[in-house]
């Protein structure tokens, strides 16, 4: 990733968290789908910089690392309020198992939340990058049990 485009990314994900989120609402506020593809692209956007700190492809900065970790706790906090009944029909990848094992689906949601405050709490780049995977770990447990093989 070049220069510029790591500081839009991560200029995109500040500002969303300054927001508190309130860009995807004002998008769509009756529309969960809308709502959650919001909420996922700024989670993926924070993601990539995550990944590539991990493999070294992006500079640590321990900072930049915990506003990804309140930007996913953040969404990890909203994200579970857009699946209401009926959500489950147009263009949505979420499969039909979050509407039947919700309980299940919250629960995964609370653990990344949990997950993502960790990155907030560790310390050293060591600790910051063990949080962060525990985090990817705990993302691709939900996607593979609720979201649709793209």
């Amino acid at each position: 990733m070049s220069k510029r485009n790591f500081r839009l990314v991560l200029g995109a994900v500040a500002g969303m968290l300054a927001g508190g989120l309130a860009v995807p609402a004002v998008q769509a506020a009756d529309d969960p789908i809308v709502q959650r593809k919001a909420i996922m692209k700024d989670v993926g956007a924070a993601a990539k910089i995550a990944g590539g700190m991990l493999k070294g492809d992006v500079a640590f900065d321990a900072d930049k690392a915990k506003l990804i970790g309140a930007t996913w706790h953040s969404a990890a906090m909203a994200f579970g309020h857009y699946f209401p009944a009926g959500s489950d029909q147009g263009d949505t990848t979420a499969m039909p198992k979050v509407w039947e094992t919700m309980d299940d689906f919250n629960g995964k949601l609370a653990s990344f939340a949990t997950d993502a405050a960790a990155i907030g709490a560790a310390e050293g780049e060591d600790g910051v990058k063990a949080a962060i995977g525990k985090a990817f770990e705990n993302c691709k447990g939900c996607h593979e049990a609720y979201r649709k093989p793209q």
